[in-house]
């Protein structure tokens, strides 16, 4: 299914087997666009980004990544929109992009039920320098 899919492309992105992971995260994209998932839909748009971004294809990675965003925000999925967000930040983000990461950074990190897990959001890499313990 759709999880497998996404999950070898993911792998083989790490790989480094660009061809392969595109072509997986394409074909993720493709299925979950026609059958409305759009949480792998966003997941495959990022991993398809990170593909291009790594080909030197930024342009092609920031359009992907701002469909990404687009869908994670209009279904309210704070994961998401950060996976998305970071990524974006990382390759052409901007001030106000820069400001909903951190806000929404900090609504998910105000949620989370304990220390452990507060802790382990704030080790992520992709989050580092976005949001602090402080201001919670």
């Amino acid at each position: 299914g759709i999880r497998l899919v996404q999950v070898r492309a993911e792998i083989e992105l790490e790989l480094g087997n660009y061809a392969e992971a595109l072509r997986l995260a394409r074909k993720g994209s493709t299925y979950c666009s026609s059958t409305g998932r759009v949480k792998y839909h966003v997941l495959a748009l990022c991993t398809g980004a990170s593909v291009l971004h790594r080909l030197g294809r930024t342009k092609e990675a920031v359009t992907e990544l701002r469909s990404a965003l687009e869908l994670a925000a209009r279904i309210g999925e704070p994961a998401l929109f950060l996976r998305a967000g970071a990524s974006l930040l990382g390759i052409a983000g901007d001030e106000t992009l820069l400001e909903d990461v951190r806000v929404t950074a900090q609504r998910v990190l105000a949620a989370l039920p304990d220390e452990h897990l507060r802790h382990c959001f704030l080790a992520a890499e992709s989050l580092r320098g976005l949001v602090s313990p402080a201001a919670e």
